[in-house]
C-alpha cells in the first residue's frame, strides 16, 4: 500500500478541478484523463490522492494548494481575457481565505501544543539551572498538565458549541418544533382567564344587543351564556423559516382546539370538565302570551394550519407588519340545538343533510378572501401603540349656567372637556354666592375624533373646600358635521334623570385642511397649507450625547419641549442608557408656524442635581421643511429625521407632521380680525430640469409617458409637461421655489403618466441645498448636475441631468413682523411709564446696599421677547421695487363672492395654472391665507385672476369669471403695499395687501425678462448647395424646425432641387430666448422607406440678429437662407396669441422710476443686529452702514433700547415709522374694468398680438390653466394641456368624451375659401381634423382638390360636426398627386371656444396664405 505524503489541510479552502489537474501533472501527458473521469477522494483537501480509472496519482509533496491568485492577481492589460478567467478570479469565496490561511498556518492548535512543551521543557531546565529540587520540576509538570487539560476542555466545548449551533439551525428550517411549554402554560392559564373572558364576552354582548331592534315576532335577544370549556387550545408543533431574506421570519402554526378529546386529560380533569357552550336566549310574545327559546351552541372543535409572517422594524415595537393567514380551510365542528334547550334539544347539524356542509362551505366562502392562503390579515402593532392624532381643533366658550336652587349662595364652577379624556379637562372660575353665573370663557381642546362627547359637570365649592358635583351635560361631536358653528347652545344639566339646571356655551369646530375630492372621486394632489395647525411631533431617540457631566459614565435623562419659552411637555426619565429612546409624541396647536420657536432640552438626573446636556433651538419652520414628503401620522418612522443639536454634543431623531387648520381660527386665538401671515422666505432656487435618460419601461407594450414632479415641504412645487411614449424625455422646465431654512429639501419624483389609474412612481432624488450656505460663492451661480441617479426603492431607475442656482433674498420685515414689533414696541413703552414703581425699586437697590440681609430677590414671571426677528431690515417700498426680481408675497384678507362656493386663483405673467389659490368660499366668504410667487421681471409682470367652481378647473363651465384685461402687478404692488385694497371684480370684492422681498443680486442678468419671451415669426427663403441624396444627382428636400427637441413645424417637399426656395414663414412660441434654440434639420423625401438626413443648424435668437437675411451653413454641406422677427411680449397660453399689454402714463412714469437700480451686495445689508440682547442688556446696534450706491434711500433702522423702553421706528427723517398703517383695510375701492368670461358678446382687440382670428384680430381672452409652451402647431395642443403642460400643481388627466358626450354641442363649419397663397400652384384640398380635449382626433371632412390660380382657391363647403367647447379644429392644406403620395404643406388651428357664438368670417393664418371659415356653433 503506497502512503500518501502528509500534507497540510486547509479548512475552507475550494479549489477547482482544473486547478487540480494543473498541480498534480505527470510527467508522462498520456496518462493525463479528461475532466468529466476524475474522481476526487476528498474536494476539500487538496494535497490528498486521486485515482483515474482505478489508477492511483500521488500528489506534489508538501504543496499547498491556497488560491492566492484569487485573493490578489495581477492581469496583463496586454493579454486577451477569457471569461473563465474572470470566474476563477470572482472574490466571492475568497473574502476570508486570507485570515483562515494565517490562521491555520501560523497559530493552530499545533502550534499551540508546540508551545506548551517547549514552554514546559524551558521552565524544567531554568529550575534545575538555578539550583531548585525535584518538587518544583513536579510543580511545573503539574502547571503544564492544568493548562493543557484547560485549553483541551476549551478545545472540546468550542467543537461541541459550533456543532449544537449548526445542528439548531438545520432543526429550526427541517424539523418541527414540540411546544410542550406553551401548552402547559396555556393548560394552567385557561382556567384563571376562562371565566374572566366569559364574563366580559357576555357583557359586551349583551350592552350591544340590547340597543338591536330584533325583527318581529323577536321581541328580546340575550347572550345567556359563553364559556369556552375548561381544556385550553393546544399547539401540536412549530415549523420556522429563518432564511425567507432580511427582517422576514416565518412560522407555521399547527393547532387544534378538541375539548371532547380526553384521551390526553387525567382523571381529575375529567372530573372537574366544563364543555364549551353559548346560549342565545330569544324571547318572543308578550306578558302571558310570551316565550323564551334557548338556542345552543355545544362541543365545538376546531383543528388548523396557521402561518404567521413577522416583518421587524427599527422602531419600537420593532415589528411592522404581522401577517397570519390559514395554509387550508381549518377543519370546524359544532352541534346546533335551535329549540328544545339541554333536555329536548336536537342537534339539526346531524339530521338535516347537506346543512354542515353547506355551511362549513359558507364559512370557507367569507374566510378565503380574507385570509386563506395567499391572502393574508395584515396586522401593523405600530398602529395600536400609537396615541390617537388630532382630527381638528375645537374651541368652546362657556357663557353661563342657569342653576335652578333655592339657595342663592352657591359658588358654581364648570368642569369640561372630551368624555373619558382627563388631560383635556378644563375649569372655569369660581363664581360666588350666585344660581346664574356668567363666565364668558374660551378654550380650545384638539378632537380626535367626532364619535365620542364633549362632557360639561357643574360643580358647588362648599365652605369646607370641598366640590360637590350638582349635575352633568352632554354634547355630541356628530352634531358638528352638520353645523361646525353652533352659538348660543343650550343643554340641560341632568342630576338622577332630573333637570337642575341649564348650560349655555358656543361652539366652533375646524378640522383638519385635507386635498379637496374631485368629481371623480380621487383627490386632488394640492395639499392645503396654512400658517395656523397642530403640530405632531415625536421625539424619538438621542444619540452620541456628551457623558462629561454624568458621574457614573451612565446617564439618566429626560427631554422637555418648549414652544415660544412655554413648557408643553416633559418625557418620562430614561434611566442607564446613554442612548435614550424617549418616543415622547404631543401634538399642540400652533398659531403661526413661521414665526414659532422650538427648545427642546435634555436633562440629565444620573448626578446629585439635574444638569443640561444638550439643546436645541430653531423655528418650527425648520422642522416642518425638512420634510420632502406628506407622510401620514401614523407612519411617521418612515419620516424619520435626525438634527444636530444647536448647543451641545449628539443628536436627535424625531417625525414631525403638519396638520393645517382654516386660517379664521387665527381670530379666535389673537382677537385680531385680520391677519397678515406671509413669511418672507431667504432665498430661491431655480430648478431647470433638462431630461431625462435609460428610465425602465415599465409598459407591456409600448413605452412608458414620463413627466416630473416638484416637491419641497410636502407640497408640490411644479409639474413638467408629459412626454409621451419614451424612456429618454427631454423637459427643459424651470420652476422657482421658495426657501425659508437652510435644511429645506425639494425631492423631484419622476412619474409615469396613466389614463384610467393613478400614475405610476418611476423614481426619486433629493436634492439638498444646505451647501449653497456652507459656501456662499455657490450663490447666483448656475451648476449642472449631469447623470444623477434615479432610484426607487434602493434599486436604480434611470439617470436625470437638471441645473440649480440659489439666489439669496433681502433680509427685510414682512408686515405680520412689523405689527409684532409695533405691538411689543408699546408693551414696553408702557411697562417704562409706571415711575413710581423704578423710583421705589432704586430705593430698595440702595437700602439693599447697606442691609442686603433684609431682602431677597425674587424671580418676576415676565419674559420680554425679541423684538427684532433674525437681524433684518425695513426698507421703503420705493428702493424696494428698484430691483426687478424678487418673490411677491399675498395677504388675501377676506373675500365676497357672488357665487357660495369658489375659489379665487391668481395667474401671474403667462403662467397657464394658478400661482396662489384661495380657501373655498363659503356661503360667498372667504377666510384669510397667504402665498407667493417669484417674479423674474417686476416693470412688466401681469396678474390675471379667475373665479372657478373648482380648484382643478376641467372644463369651461367650471370658469365663473375671468379678467379679460390684465392687472399690471407693479401697480397694484404700490397701491396695496402699505393698506389692503379691495378689488371689485363685476361684484366679487377681494381684499388683498400685497408684498414683496428682492433678490440680493440682481445685475449679474440671471433671470428671463419680458423682453426674452414672445412670438418668433420665422421666414424661410431657401436653401443652397445642399447633398445628393437620389440617383439622378438631385434631393427632395423639406426642413423641420424643432424647439427643445420637438418638432413645431415643417416645411413643404421641393422635388429635385439641390438648391430650393420655400418662402415659407412660420409662427412659433418662445418662452425664453436665453435658453432656447431652434433647431433646422434638413431632409431628402423618399416615397418609399426612411427620408435621407442632409444636414442640420441651429437658430441662437439672441443674436441680435432680426430683419436680416442671414445665410447658416449644415454641418454636411450647403446652407439654409432665412430672416425672422421677435415680437417681445406673455403668451396666451394654449395659442400663439400674445396677450396685450397696453401703456399709459401710470405705467410710464412707473418704468422712469424703475430704471434706476443700484447695486445690493451680501455684505451691504444693513442689519438690526444685538437687538434681541439689547433687551436684557439695555444696549443694542443699530443697523450697520450700507456700501455705497446701495438701496439706502427708504431703509430704516430700529434703535436701541434705553431704560427698558423701546423706542420709535425712526425714517431717516426722523419721522415715525407707523407700522400700524398696515393693518387699514378697505380704502377707496380700487376698481378694474373687467367682465365675465361666460360673456360671449364682448372681445378684446389686441394692438400686437399675431391672431388666429378674423381681420378684426378678434381674440376670447379665457384663460383656463393650460400649458405654456406647448406651440401651436403641436397636434396634443388642447384643454388637456393642463394635464399635460408645465404646471405649478399637480395636474389630473382629462378624460371626456368629446364627441359624443352630454357635454358636446352641434356645429356646422364652412370652408369659404382660401387667399394670398404663395409659391404654391399645384392641386390641393383642405383636410378638416377635430381634436378633443384629451387628445383624441377625428377627420371629420376633406374637400375638393381644386388647382390653384393666382393664389387663390374657392370651396365654399360645409360640414356638420359635434364637440364640446374644449375641443379644436385643425385645418391641413394638402398638395393632390395623382400617382404617389400628396404633401402636407401648411396648417392652422382654432379652438372652439374662441368661436362660440361668433357669426362673423374667421381668418386662419396658415403662413403661406389665409384660410377664411365660417362657423355656426353654440
Amino acid at each position: 500500500m503506497i502512503q500518501p505524503v502528509p500534507s497540510i489541510d486547509v479548512s475552507g479552502v475550494s479549489v477547482t478541478t482544473s486547478e487540480k489537474q494543473q498541480v498534480h501533472k505527470m510527467d508522462n501527458e498520456h496518462l493525463e484523463p479528461p475532466l468529466e473521469k476524475i474522481n476526487s477522494n476528498d474536494s476539500g483537501n487538496s494535497t490528498r490522492s486521486f485515482t483515474v480509472e482505478h489508477e492511483f496519482i500521488k500528489p506534489n509533496e508538501y504543496e499547498i494548494n491556497f488560491p492566492w491568485r484569487k485573493v490578489g492577481s495581477f492581469i496583463d492589460p496586454n493579454d486577451e481575457i477569457d471569461e473563465s478567467l474572470l470566474k476563477d478570479l470572482a472574490l466571492d469565496d475568497s473574502s476570508k481565505k486570507i485570515s483562515t490561511y494565517i490562521y491555520e498556518k501560523y497559530y493552530a492548535d499545533f502550534y499551540w501544543n508546540c508551545s506548551l512543551i517547549i514552554s514546559c521543557c524551558f521552565f524544567s531546565w531554568f529550575i534545575s539551572f538555578i539550583g531548585f529540587g525535584i518538587f518544583s520540576y513536579v510543580f511545573v509538570a503539574i502547571c503544564t498538565f492544568a493548562v493543557y487539560r484547560a485549553e483541551f476542555r476549551r478545545f472540546n466545548t468550542n467543537i461541541r458549541d459550533d456543532f449544537q449551533r449548526i445542528q439548531s439551525v438545520e432543526n429550526l428550517e427541517n424539523k418541527l418544533e414540540s411546544m410542550e411549554w406553551l401548552n402547559n402554560f396555556l393548560a394552567k392559564f385557561w382556567i384563571i382567564y376562562m371565566p374572566a373572558l366569559s364574563d366580559l364576552v357576555i357583557t359586551n354582548t349583551n350592552q350591544t344587543l340590547a340597543n338591536v331592534e330584533p325583527p318581529t315576532p323577536i321581541k328580546k335577544v340575550s347572550l345567556d351564556e359563553f364559556t369556552m370549556g375548561t381544556k385550553a387550545p393546544k399547539i401540536d408543533s412549530i415549523q420556522s423559516f429563518t432564511k425567507l431574506g432580511k427582517d422576514l421570519y416565518q412560522m407555521d402554526w399547527k393547532f387544534n382546539f378538541t375539548p371532547n378529546d380526553i384521551s390526553d386529560m387525567t382523571q381529575n380533569e375529567l372530573k372537574n370538565k366544563i364543555d364549551p357552550k353559548v346560549a342565545l336566549g330569544i324571547k318572543i310574545g308578550k306578558g302571558f302570551v310570551g316565550a323564551s327559546l334557548p338556542i345552543l351552541l355545544e362541543n365545538m372543535s376546531m383543528i388548523g394550519n396557521l402561518r404567521i409572517k413577522i416583518k421587524l422594524g427599527e422602531v419600537f415595537p420593532h415589528i411592522d407588519v404581522l401577517s397570519v393567514c390559514f395554509m387550508e380551510p381549518p377543519t370546524i365542528d359544532y352541534a346546533l340545538k335551535p329549540v328544545g334547550g339541554n333536555t329536548l334539544g336536537i342537534d339539526v347539524m346531524s339530521i338535516i343533510p347537506g346543512l354542515s356542509s353547506f355551511v362549513t362551505k359558507l364559512i370557507n366562502s367569507n374566510l378565503e378572501p380574507l385570509m386563506y392562503y395567499p391572502n393574508t390579515i395584515d396586522i401593523k402593532p405600530a398602529d395600536f401603540l400609537q396615541p390617537e392624532s388630532a382630527a381638528g381643533c375645537l374651541f368652546i366658550k362657556i357663557r353661563g349656567v342657569e342653576y335652578i336652587s333655592k339657595d342663592n349662595t352657591s359658588n358654581l364652577y364648570v368642569k369640561y372637556g372630551p368624555e373619558n379624556e382627563l388631560d383635556k379637562t378644563f375649569t372655569t372660575d369660581i363664581k360666588s354666592n350666585t344660581v346664574v353665573p356668567v363666565y364668558n370663557e374660551t378654550q380650545h381642546i384638539l378632537i380626535n375624533n367626532l364619535n365620542s362627547k364633549i362632557k360639561f359637570e357643574l360643580f358647588n365649592l362648599i365652605n369646607n373646600g370641598d366640590s360637590l358635583s350638582i349635575g352633568e351635560s352632554f354634547f355630541e361631536l356628530q352634531d358638528l358635521l352638520q353645523d361646525p358653528s353652533m352659538e348660543l347652545n343650550e343643554s340641560k344639566i341632568i342630576k338622577n334623570n332630573k333637570n337642575v339646571g341649564k348650560i349655555v356655551y358656543d361652539l366652533k369646530w375646524f378640522s383638519v385642511l385635507k386635498p379637496e375630492t374631485l368629481p371623480d372621486g380621487t383627490l386632488s394632489s394640492e395639499i392645503p397649507d396654512s400658517d395656523v395647525g397642530i403640530l405632531n411631533l415625536n421625539i424619538l431617540s438621542a444619540i452620541d450625547l456628551d457623558l462629561t457631566k454624568s458621574l457614573i459614565g451612565k446617564l439618566s435623562s429626560f427631554i422637555e419641549i418648549y414652544l415660544d419659552n412655554q413648557l408643553i411637555q416633559t418625557s418620562r426619565v430614561v434611566k442607564g442608557t446613554n442612548t435614550p429612546e424617549y418616543n415622547l409624541q404631543f401634538e399642540h396647536l400652533i398659531p403661526t408656524k413661521s414665526t414659532s420657536f422650538i427648545k427642546i432640552v435634555i436633562k440629565d438626573t444620573s448626578s446629585f442635581d439635574e444638569s443640561i446636556i444638550a439643546e436645541y433651538q430653531g423655528k418650527i419652520l425648520d422642522l416642518i421643511l425638512g420634510n420632502t414628503s406628506s407622510v401620514n401620522v401614523k407612519d411617521q418612522h418612515k419620516n424619520e429625521q435626525e438634527k444636530n443639536f444647536t448647543e451641545g454634543k449628539g443628536s436627535f431623531k424625531f417625525s414631525i407632521t403638519w396638520k393645517p387648520l382654516d386660517s379664521s381660527i387665527t381670530k379666535l386665538i389673537t382677537g385680531n380680525e385680520d391677519t397678515l401671515s406671509f413669511t418672507p422666505p431667504i432665498g430661491a432656487v431655480k430648478i431647470d430640469l433638462k431630461s431625462c435618460k435609460d428610465l425602465p419601461n415599465l409598459e407591456n407594450f409600448g413605452k412608458i409617458d414620463p413627466y416630473i414632479k416638484i416637491y419641497s415641504g410636502g407640497e408640490v412645487k411644479g409639474v413638467t409637461s408629459v412626454e409621451e411614449n419614451t424612456t429618454d424625455p427631454v423637459f427643459n422646465d424651470e420652476f422657482f421655489i421658495s426657501i425659508y431654512s437652510k435644511n429645506q429639501m425639494i425631492k423631484v419624483e419622476v412619474m409615469d403618466k396613466q389614463k384610467n389609474k393613478q400614475d405610476r412612481l418611476i423614481g426619486t432624488i433629493d436634492v439638498k441645498l444646505d451647501e449653497f450656505f456652507e459656501n456662499k460663492e455657490k450663490q447666483n451661480k448656475i451648476f449642472k448636475f449631469d447623470n444623477c441617479q434615479l432610484s426607487k426603492n434602493r434599486a436604480k431607475a434611470g439617470l436625470i441631468n437638471y441645473q440649480l442656482s440659489y439666489y439669496p433674498l433681502l433680509p427685510i420685515y414682512s408686515h405680520n413682523e412689523l405689527q409684532m414689533i409695533e405691538m411689543k414696541k408699546k408693551e414696553i413703552h408702557e411697562k417704562s411709564e409706571d415711575l413710581d414703581e423704578l423710583e421705589e425699586q432704586a430705593k430698595f437697590l440702595e437700602d439693599y446696599k447697606k442691609h442686603p440681609d433684609d431682602y431677597e430677590w425674587v424671580d418676576i414671571d415676565e419674559e420680554v421677547k425679541d423684538v427684532v426677528i433674525d437681524d433684518k431690515l425695513v426698507v421703503s417700498l420705493d428702493d424696494l421695487i428698484k430691483v426687478n426680481s424678487g418673490v411677491i408675497g399675498i395677504n388675501f384678507i377676506s373675500g365676497k363672492l357672488k357665487e357660495k362656493t369658489a375659489f379665487v386663483q391668481f395667474f401671474i405673467d403667462d403662467h397657464n395654472t394658478y400661482d396662489f389659490i384661495t380657501r373655498k368660499s363659503k356661503n360667498g366668504k372667504i377666510g384669510s391665507s397667504s402665498g407667493q410667487v417669484f417674479v423674474r421681471d417686476l416693470k412688466h409682470s401681469i396678474l390675471n385672476i379667475m373665479i372657478t367652481k373648482t380648484m382643478d378647473v376641467k372644463q369651461q363651465s367650471d370658469v365663473l369669471y375671468e379678467t379679460s384685461d390684465s392687472f399690471k402687478l407693479i401697480e397694484l404692488l404700490m397701491a396695496g403695499y402699505d393698506n389692503a385694497i379691495e378689488i371689485d371684480l363685476d361684484g366679487n370684492k377681494l381684499n388683498v395687501l400685497f408684498e414683496y422681498v428682492p433678490v440680493i443680486d440682481h445685475e449679474s442678468n440671471l433671470f428671463d425678462t419680458f423682453e426674452d419671451t414672445g412670438l418668433l415669426k420665422l421666414n424661410l427663403i431657401g436653401a443652397k448647395n445642399l447633398l445628393s441624396a437620389d440617383t439622378n444627382g438631385k434631393s427632395d428636400p423639406f426642413i423641420l424646425g424643432y424647439v427643445d427637441g420637438k418638432k413645431v413645424f415643417k416645411t413643404k417637399v421641393k422635388k429635385k432641387t439641390l438648391n430650393p426656395d420655400f418662402d415659407e414663414i412660420f409662427t412659433v412660441p418662445i418662452r425664453s430666448r436665453k435658453r432656447q434654440e431652434i433647431e433646422l434639420k434638413v431632409y431628402d423625401w423618399d416615397m418609399a422607406g426612411s427620408n435621407d438626413y442632409l444636414g442640420s443648424t441651429i437658430i441662437k435668437l439672441n443674436d441680435n440678429e432680426e430683419d436680416k437675411v442671414i445665410e447658416s451653413p449644415l454641418e454636411t454641406q450647403g446652407s439654409i437662407i432665412y430672416k425672422y422677427d421677435f415680437t417681445v411680449g406673455y403668451i396666451k397660453p394654449n395659442s400663439s396669441v400674445l396677450i396685450p399689454i397696453e401703456e399709459d402714463s401710470t405705467l410710464s412714469q412707473t418704468m422712469n422710476m424703475l430704471s434706476y437700480a443700484p447695486t445690493v451686495g451680501v455684505d451691504a445689508v444693513g442689519k438690526a443686529g444685538n437687538l434681541a440682547g439689547g433687551l436684557a442688556s439695555n444696549a443694542v446696534g443699530g443697523a450697520t452702514g450700507i456700501v455705497s450706491g446701495g438701496v439706502t434711500g427708504g431703509m430704516n433702522k430700529i434703535s436701541e433700547i434705553e431704560n427698558g423702553a423701546l423706542k420709535k421706528l425712526i425714517h431717516k427723517d426722523g419721522e415715525d415709522a407707523g407700522f400700524g398703517s398696515h393693518l387699514k383695510l378697505k380704502p377707496p375701492g380700487f376698481l378694474h374694468k373687467s367682465r365675465k368670461s361666460i360673456d360671449e358678446d364682448k372681445t378684446l382687440k389686441s394692438k400686437k398680438s399675431i391672431s388666429t382670428m378674423n381681420d378684426d384680430n378678434r381674440s376670447r381672452h379665457l384663460r383656463v390653466p393650460s400649458s405654456p409652451g406647448i406651440n401651436n402647431n403641436n397636434k396634443n395642443t388642447s384643454f388637456d394641456a393642463q394635464s399635460r403642460g408645465r404646471s405649478s400643481i399637480d395636474a389630473v388627466s382629462v378624460n371626456t368624451n368629446a364627441f359624443n358626450g352630454s357635454n358636446s354641442i352641434t356645429g356646422r363649419l364652412t370652408i369659404i375659401e382660401m387667399k394670398g397663397i404663395t409659391s404654391v400652384e399645384d392641386t390641393v384640398f383642405i383636410k378638416v381634423t377635430m381634436v378633443s380635449s384629451n387628445g383624441t382626433e377625428k377627420v371629420i371632412f376633406k374637400t375638393r382638390k381644386y388647382k390653384i390660380k393666382d393664389g387663390h382657391v374657392k370651396w365654399n363647403e360645409n360640414v356638420l360636426f359635434k364637440c364640446d367647447t374644449e375641443g379644436k379644429i385643425v385645418f391641413t392644406l394638402a398638395t393632390h398627386h395623382t400617382f404617389g403620395k400628396g404633401d402636407e404643406i401648411a396648417s392652422g388651428e382654432i379652438l372652439l371656444r374662441d368661436v362660440s357664438g361668433i357669426r362673423d368670417n374667421v381668418v386662419i393664418n396658415m403662413n403661406i396664405g389665409n384660410l377664411i371659415v365660417n362657423f355656426n356653433y353654440a
